[in-house]
């Protein structure tokens, strides 16, 4: 990627996340966070901290491909950095692939909470549930299988064990991501305007991330060295989308409460009233 792309990619990134902050300027203050329950925030706060240590390592990586040069701890430039990868982190720096684990195994577990709330009472909704749960138990495996094997044992390029790791990670994420936006959706009976514009820009942050990570991979795969410029970029759009679609979902719950403003949680017993306080949809029996 030339460094004119790559400036023009991070002009419309920044453009997106303008526009984003225009649109829930009034709700963000007046109304989002009083709608925002336990969950919510709890996704936002793991989302938040995982884009700025995703940052944390890249925005290094940049400066020194800018030309500013790639410096240690203490100050002193190392010249061009060993690791520019994900994958390179992963295996070679211990830090990261611990944090960064933490990170997929929180995301994960909030994820499922969440479509435990969302489960419907329609024929559907166990199907549906489950397999939203077994996109999850897949994608931590093909996180913990990716983890476990970066190069063939003879040194010959990447294994086929950490190739299919990141090919069930991958295809997992998107599809539960899919599945969730869609049972988010069939809560609203009518979009407002704003809903319509949080879809949006939902569908923008997960297309872009679909289309930087299709990009990163045709490279890697032709052994472009840049590769890993999209790459990261693509895991931080990703993890955007996590912290909207809970935004979006509080919205929902911002019209709800105003049409009802009594949640009728039926068949849970008091001591998990206080944990699902908010719950939209009736649990399992």
């Amino acid at each position: 990627m030339q460094a004119t792309e790559l400036y023009i990619m991070i002009f419309v990134l920044v453009g997106v996340l303008v526009m984003i902050g225009v649109v829930w300027w009034k709700r963000a203050w007046l109304e989002a966070l009083d709608m925002l329950d336990w969950l919510h925030w709890v996704s936002v706060l793991i989302g938040s901290a995982q884009l700025g240590f995703i940052l944390w390592y890249y925005i290094p990586l940049m400066n020194w491909r800018a030309g500013g040069g790639y410096f240690s701890a203490n100050g002193t430039d190392i010249g061009e950095p060993e690791n520019k990868f994900i994958s390179d982190f992963l295996f070679k720096d211990s830090i990261y692939r611990a944090v960064m684990t933490c990170f997929v195994a929180l995301q994960l577990g909030v994820c499922a909470l969440f479509v435990t709330r969302l489960r419907s009472r329609r024929e559907d909704g166990p199907f549906m549930f489950c397999i939203e749960l077994t996109f999850f138990v897949c994608a931590w495996v093909g996180w913990t299988t990716l983890c476990a094997q970066y190069t063939n044992p003879d040194g010959g390029g990447m294994s086929r064990v950490h190739a299919a790791g990141v090919g069930v990670f991958i295809a997992c994420s998107l599809a539960y991501v899919f599945m969730m936006s869609w049972n988010v959706y069939a809560l609203f009976e009518k979009l407002s305007y704003l809903a319509e514009v949080e879809f949006a820009m939902l569908a923008v942050l997960l297309i872009g991330s679909i289309v930087l990570g299709c990009h990163f991979i045709y490279n890697a795969l032709n052994g472009a060295p840049d590769a890993w410029v999209t790459e990261h970029i693509a895991f931080v759009l990703f993890v955007a989308c996590h912290m909207l679609l809970f935004f979006i979902d509080s919205s929902h719950l911002r019209h709800q409460t105003i049409d009802s403003p009594l949640v009728d949680i039926e068949g849970v017993s008091g001591g998990f009233v206080t944990v699902f306080d908010g719950v939209r949809i009736q649990l399992v029996h």
